[in-house]
């Protein structure tokens, strides 16, 4: 296929804000799309040459970038980068430069979805000496090859942002309406036939999304029918989205969604892990899908050693100060998830506990329509051999909020966060925030916002970022604005989470510059703290924090798509 008819879809996708508008753009294309091109093409769709849980990543720095492009477009780094600080858009910089070279040039190849892709998956498998002369020579042919707005895209694709407005709801109904049309609106301003198998079917997709994590690979099963989806099963060592707690007020609220009596864990403050064992191979995945098994060798030992039959399993990983015994705050195990080298240093320093409260897969059997009662007598099989640095969650069966208070207080006095209760009944369900799990805290329900802007700071503070616009994602993934914050951080890196280190997790992420202000794409997620959730037309969610806080980076587990919703917003603000 020609890469120019991708082009296209971006560029109608990019034009239109309507949720619907996109959505049926994307599908009519897909109807399109040849068997042998669909994996592919949905990949592209993302501005991906792989699954989101890969370990490859294209890893192109923005002088690489410049010095591919100046050599192609045959101008300067110092012309493309004063450009780029203007625009705001290094893509929007380079289709005007390639706009001025192809009025000269009367015969052009033609660039290919296969040749794009490709050449992607070459870069990203390219590491070590001489490296980024590689990757220059491969982006330069795409790039020679690529028209002005071919060359949009391109550019955003290899910067992993295509800037389109395509969140991940908005693809999973494009594939429905493109493989189920007769359950689908016949036209994005009118309702499905029958709502509610409209429903169901979106419902078995996003299942189907939630079990492999790759759209591309939903796509291709869901052109095979509903019963290929429904099939789909886990598999070890592939990551799953994992189930969510919804917040209710109180234990009486809580007990009304689960029912009595419930079961009642610790919220351990720590990163959540899904544990991957298929033979002697132990795979670590965050929540967010990222592989961090090089991280916690420790870990992988402790499963490896004490667990005999291939599983899946949720778990909290919790850091233990080896002086006190006492568990470390989440800001302090973020190190160890992003620790690369002189790891060993670190597991002395920071010993992790795993508290195992889920099993989804054990001995090559799925267990997720199991209730949460057998699932979770079934974990006193999968460890035998437990201790203090590898156990079951603590957890007691409870029927009244008085007896919930009083584990409450336990689960304080132990350096938890809080509670979580949990339906006897209920299944495990895939990536779904449901009533059946609950989770209580002490204070009002902290949010992980992502920063779409932040101001420069002055005096003693220039060259950070100081001050930062928040946003919650709306049910379209728009992010929309929900207040500023410049409390929490420290000046110091010494003393915890600072300015400077938000400051360089944001750089790579600045679209445009204005003065004292930068814009922000949405990638970097922190924790925020506050006293109470108004109503304000000042911001586009309509809502504003009162005296927010920065409490620590959540990047590290949350990525934007995971992030507060609009609608969690708004529910913590009618239970307040």
């Amino acid at each position: 296929m020609d890469y120019r008819r991708l082009a296209d879809v971006y560029a109608a996708v990019e034009s239109t804000p309507k949720r619907l508008e996109k959505t049926a753009i994307i599908a009519n294309f897909l109807k399109q799309v040849p068997d042998q091109e669909l994996e592919r093409i949905v990949h592209l769709l993302q501005a991906r040459a792989f699954p989101s849980w890969e370990k490859e990543t294209l890893g192109i720095a923005s002088r690489v970038m410049l010095k591919t492009l100046a050599s192609v477009l045959g101008t300067t780094e110092q012309k493309l980068e004063h450009s780029w600080k203007e625009e705001g858009d290094l893509a929007l910089v380079a289709e005007k430069f390639a706009s001025k070279r192809h009025q000269t040039l009367l015969v052009r190849q033609t660039l290919s979805t296969k040749k794009v892709y490709d050449t992607l998956r070459k870069v990203a498998g390219t590491e070590g000496s001489g490296s980024t002369d590689v990757k220059v020579k491969l982006l330069s042919e795409i790039f020679s090859l690529a028209d002005s707005t071919e060359l949009r895209y391109v550019v955003r694709t290899v910067l992993e942002d295509l800037r389109i407005g395509l969140a991940d709801g908005t693809l999973r109904d494009a594939i429905v309406w493109a493989s189920f049309p007769e359950k689908c609106p016949s036209a994005p301003d009118q309702e499905p036939a029958n709502r509610d198998q409209y429903r169901a079917i979106v419902a078995v997709v996003q299942d189907a999304y939630d079990r492999t994590t790759d759209f591309a690979q939903v796509a291709v099963l869901a052109r095979r029918g509903e019963g290929a989806l429904r099939e789909v099963k886990l598999r070890i060592g592939y990551p799953v989205k994992l189930m969510l707690a919804s917040r209710e007020p109180s234990f009486a609220k809580a007990f009304e969604r689960t029912g009595v009596p419930a079961q009642l864990q610790f919220k351990y403050d720590g990163f959540r892990v899904q544990v991957h064992k298929l033979g002697e191979a132990v795979t670590l995945f965050t929540r967010r899908l990222e592989n961090v098994t090089a991280a916690f060798p420790d870990i992988v030992s402790l499963v490896r050693e004490r667990i005999h039959k291939d599983c899946l399993l949720d778990a909290e990983a919790i850091g233990i100060d080896p002086t006190t015994g006492h568990y470390v705050p989440f800001q302090q195990i973020s190190q160890r998830i992003r620790r690369k080298h002189r790891v060993q240093e670190l597991i002395a320093a920071m010993p992790m506990q795993l508290a195992v409260f889920d099993v989804l897969v054990w001995d090559n059997k799925e267990t997720l329509q199991l209730p949460q009662s057998e699932r979770f007598a079934l974990l006193e099989q999968v460890l035998t051999n437990t201790d203090n640095m590898f156990c079951i969650a603590t957890s007691v069966v409870a029927s009244t909020p008085q007896e919930a208070q009083a584990f409450f207080v336990k689960s304080k006095e132990a350096g938890c966060e809080g509670v979580m209760v949990k339906s006897l009944s209920a299944p495990y369900r895939p990536g779904a925030r449901v009533g059946d799990w609950v989770k209580q805290k002490e204070t009002m329900e902290n949010l992980d916002l992502a920063i779409i802007g932040a101001e420069w700071g002055e005096g003693k503070r220039s060259g950070w970022l100081t001050s930062f616009d928040l946003a919650v994602r709306d049910d379209s993934g728009e992010f929309l604005g929900v207040g500023r914050v410049g409390t929490g951080l420290k000046e110091l890196e010494s003393e915890g989470f600072s300015f400077s280190e938000l400051t360089e997790l944001l750089r790579p992420h600045i679209l445009l510059e204005d003065g004292k202000h930068v814009s922000i794409s949405p990638a970097i997620v922190i924790e925020v703290a506050y006293e109470e959730i108004q109503r304000s037309p000042s911001y586009d969610a309509g809502y504003a924090l009162r005296f927010p806080r920065i409490i620590r980076n959540r990047s590290d587990e949350r990525g934007p798509d995971d992030s507060t919703s609009l609608i969690y917003l708004e529910q913590l603000f009618a239970q307040q």
